[in-house]
């Protein structure tokens, strides 16, 4: 299990740059698919640094997202192109601030290019940027390439050695300040040469970094194939937790001994931990995967409720290339059994006298079709725990549903729960909008947020 304090670490939480999402595409996607996929992983990551504590927010340009980063007293700007479909908060900003704070001097670190011609430019695909040198030096767009253009700027030193092909060198230098005119200039090729005339530090990223993103380049029409394998790894659900990634206790869950049944996807341990919590008479365990309703159909009917891990691993994991679907390996794991041990003979007998209680179900939140097997199963009118985890901001599925498409699904489930199940529910899990646990409450979700993309 992983606490609050090693995720908030793992997001990067205590960052002090700005980062901001800006949607350089507009008009130039070659692939709606691509569109949709950029623009709602922009929302997602976006809402989850906000989650996590980080200056973050979506912009239309760099001068805006400059101004912006100022007011904010922030001394660095993280300029972050839609299209980027990076796992930021799971270590990527950690890294990236590590970095910074190792480079204090550093105007500028992102991916710089050499042209054919032997000048500089830049992808602006994820780029940091120090923002007092920035506005004083007018640096406040990101100038087009223009393949004809004659013009007179700074030679650089360079690596010999390149990340790939023989134009991404691992550093770039001001020399002796030469200049020379050259003809031809790429994208950004203005905030290279402003990085010459003041004599500025500029970093590429390093190997550790450039290794953990992902750009899926959704203007290009020649990568929509390739990019488009990308993303489906990113959108694959297709797996089951034998250990939850958070600390379990029935405070956290907000639960007690009132309500009669629990509703609860299918997540390691918690998912039968709530019921007892409850001391519930029945809970349905219900989930998108077929897989982890075989897993929980498999403890109800087979497992003591005591040697939790050693059952998982001999009965469950009976297989190496299982190991790519079953998630909560190790200490987490480990941690797991520990904790079903210390529960002690009470746990055990609520387990021996509820567990047939237990109704696995194929339910897909996000497919109103499938609720009314809540209805089939479900005791009406009883006071009802209903816990749909963070289904609502749930990476694979919300690169597919915008936060508004999200909140839409989320505010419907809450009716039809209230509507046709019981008057008496308490929905529990994480708000997509702002990361609170109650979902009860209208005032919830009636401020759905917006972004420059979403006007068009």
């Amino acid at each position: 299990m992983i606490s609050a304090e090693e995720q908030r670490a793992l997001s990067g939480a205590g960052a002090t740059f700005a980062i901001a999402f800006v949607d350089r595409s507009k008009g130039r996607y070659a692939d709606s698919y691509l569109e949709m996929v950029s623009k709602n992983k922009a929302e997602y990551t976006l809402l989850s640094l906000k989650f996590h504590g980080l200056i973050s927010f979506a912009c239309e340009t760099l001068s805006e997202a400059l101004h912006i980063a100022h007011e904010k007293n922030c001394s660095k700007l993280l300029f972050i192109e839609v299209g980027n479909i990076s796992h930021l908060e799971d270590g990527v900003i950690r890294d990236v601030n590590e970095y910074v704070n190792e480079n204090p001097n550093a105007k500028f670190i992102g991916h710089i290019l050499q042209h054919q011609n032997g000048t500089f430019y830049i992808h602006p695909q994820f780029m940091l940027i120090d923002v007092e040198w920035a506005i004083s030096n007018q640096v406040t767009e990101i100038m087009p390439e223009d393949s004809k253009r004659k013009w007179n700027t700074y030679k650089l030193e360079r690596s010999n050695e390149n990340f790939h092909d023989s134009y991404t060198p691992h550093w770039v230098a001001v020399g002796d300040k030469e200049k020379t005119q050259f003809k031809g200039r790429g994208l950004g090729w203005n905030i290279i040469h402003e990085l010459a005339r003041t004599n500025s530090e500029m970093l590429v990223w390093p190997k550790h970094i450039r290794n953990q993103k992902t750009f899926i380049y959704p203007t290009v029409k020649e990568e929509v194939t390739r990019t488009k394998g990308l993303v489906l790894d990113h959108t694959n659900y297709h797996r089951v937790y034998i250990a939850n990634t958070e600390v379990i206790n029935k405070f956290k869950f907000d639960i007690d001994e009132s309500y009669e049944q629990v509703f609860t996807p299918c997540s390691g341990p918690l998912t039968f931990l709530l019921g007892y919590y409850a001391k519930a008479t029945k809970l349905i365990a219900y989930d998108i995967e077929p897989l982890a309703i075989s897993y929980i159909e498999d403890l109800k009917n087979n497992w003591d409720g005591y040697n939790y891990k050693e059952y998982v691993m001999d009965n469950i994991l009976t297989s190496d290339a299982l190991g790519a679907i079953y998630v909560g390996k190790g200490k987490r794991l480990d941690d797991a059994d520990q904790f079903i041990k210390d529960l002690g003979p009470d746990f055990i007998n609520w387990w021996e006298h509820n567990k047939h209680s237990i109704q696995g179900r194929l339910i897909n939140l996000y497919n109103q079709d499938t609720w009314h097997e809540f209805k089939l199963y479900a005791t009406k009118d009883v006071k009802t725990y209903v816990n749909v985890s963070n289904i609502f901001h749930y990476e694979p599925l919300a690169i597919t549903y915008s936060v508004a498409e999200r909140v839409t699904m989320l505010t419907n489930f809450r009716t039809f729960l209230k509507d046709k199940i019981s008057s008496d529910c308490f929905l529990f899990g994480m708000n997509p909008i702002n990361n609170s646990k109650s979902l009860n409450e209208i005032s919830d979700l009636n401020t759905i947020p917006t972004f420059p993309w979403s006007k068009v």
